[in-house]
């Protein structure tokens, strides 16, 4: 199984919490691990999964709190709005008091100005004192700012939750690229990078479905198809930049994970988990093997599973039997050197039949093993307010789109 390459500069080493200098997390210092990679590759269920641990807190997009959630009043997978839910209000007030007051839209600003930009990954990138960092030029957003409340927040959310290790799915290798100088030259968290990598046939597929904007189904929008070639060219900048990040980390706080693996064979994927964020994987695996239900926990923003009654961990294989042969070919001639290097096979049949002839297990064409139930709220619908629906022509069957 293909986790994480020991040969590759940000592979995980099974232990390390021996690294000395970051001996675990404290209140001072919370341990964030931040999930990174495209969208649409089961970030979000990875980060539900995670926030199952007695010892972890997964709070979905963390980068969309505030605008999304403080300001904008998305709903917290709870059920409640995010202003009226009472964890985020606690954390709310927590956050204040952690950062001497701050301001809900001053941070805002500061994170368009830190993640959003592209000189802001430029710099970041090359400067060799990122406390000395002011974006964008004479605009007073400065980096330390940034780092102070955007640790102040991990640490709010530490507090209230009660759990030490705090799950960001965000994504944004920018954000992630932030949250490394954050830990290496500011020394305010102790950071943890998962690397989610899924078959760019599966995310150009996810990617050509639309959805109408329905809130309470986790849909802040509606949302239209992307042209697969597109899709492709995007999932190369996205693992180009999260590579880029994670082998300027750590290699024993990093992981290279495939989607497919997390999915197909949990076990091992949990494991290798547990070792690079520095817990047991025990808890995990005794709800995985008696299929008890996980709570939704409070995520904000994410993939619409989050909203749902229940999910199973399973693979999304659709596109192998919905994708047209000439938008797999279009895939491959744009991403395939780069599928080719996190081991993806041209033709899937062949990945089945190399772990066959390796005396592993081959899986059966387009099995789906038991899965693990995780429950969604109950929602109240308004009268007369349409389902959610596609707008497009492939279906609405996957649990990858996160």
């Amino acid at each position: 199984m293909t986790i994480s390459d020991s040969r590759h500069p940000g592979a995980a080493s099974p232990h390390p919490g021996s690294d000395s200098r970051h001996p675990g997390a404290d209140a001072t210092r919370p341990r964030v691990v931040f999930i990174l990679g495209t969208g649409r590759s089961g970030s979000t269920v990875l980060d539900l999964l995670l926030g199952a641990h007695p010892d972890i807190q997964g709070v979905g997009e963390l980068c969309n709190v505030v605008r999304g959630g403080w300001i904008g009043g998305q709903y917290c997978s709870c059920g409640r709005r995010t202003p009226e839910c009472d964890f985020w209000q606690a954390v709310r007030e927590q956050w204040r008091q952690e950062s001497g007051g701050a301001d809900p839209r001053h941070y805002e600003y500061l994170l368009q100005a830190f993640e959003q930009r592209r000189l802001s990954a430029l710099r970041l990138a090359w400067t060799r004192r990122p406390d000395h960092l002011t974006l964008p030029a004479r605009s007073g957003a400065e980096f330390r700012d940034y780092a102070e409340q955007t640790a102040a927040l991990f640490r709010a959310i530490a507090a209230v939750s009660g759990r030490s290790i705090i799950v960001d799915s965000s994504k944004n290798p920018v954000r992630a690229l932030a949250l490394l100088r954050m830990d290496r030259d500011l020394g305010r968290i102790d950071l943890r990078l998962i690397h989610l990598v899924r078959d760019v046939r599966g995310f150009a597929w996810s990617n050509r479905k639309s959805f109408r904007k329905d809130e309470a189904k986790g849909v802040q929008a509606d949302t239209s198809g992307r042209a697969i070639w597109r899709s492709a060219l995007a999932w190369v900048f996205v693992n180009l930049a999260s590579d880029y990040v994670r082998r300027g980390h750590d290699r024993r706080r990093t992981l290279l994970l495939k989607y497919e693996d997390l999915t197909s064979r949990p076990e091992n994927a949990l494991q290798a988990l547990a070792g690079v964020v520095g817990v047991t994987a025990d808890p995990w695996l005794e709800m995985l093997h008696a299929a008890t239900p996980l709570r939704p926990g409070h995520v904000v923003a994410g993939n619409r599973v989050r909203m749902e009654r229940e999910i199973r961990l399973r693979p999304d294989l659709e596109w192998q039997s919905r994708l047209s042969p000439a938008d797999k070919r279009v895939c491959w001639m744009l991403a395939g050197w780069k599928a080719a290097l996190y081991g993806y096979p041209m033709r899937p049949d062949q990945d089945r039949r190399s772990r066959g002839a390796a005396g592993q297990e081959a899986d059966p064409p387009r099995a789906v093993p038991s899965g693990h139930p995780i429950p969604r709220p109950h929602f109240p619908r308004s009268a007369g307010k349409p389902p959610i629906e596609e707008t497009a022509r492939p279906p609405l069957h996957s649990h990858a789109d996160g």
